[in-house]
């Protein structure tokens, strides 16, 4: 039914939402990792 495919619809945009976040997440620990590896070898050299 019409109901049925909305709610399924609404869940599918709602699951890419969260999925975005969790790659912007991941995306923005992977530049902290970077930025305190490159400060590290700053220190070291």
């Amino acid at each position: 039914t019409q109901e049925k495919s909305a709610i399924i619809s609404t869940i599918n945009n709602s699951g890419k939402t969260y999925l975005a976040i969790f790659e912007l997440f991941i995306f923005i620990r992977e530049i902290m990792n970077l930025k305190y590896f490159f400060s590290f070898l700053g220190k070291v050299n």
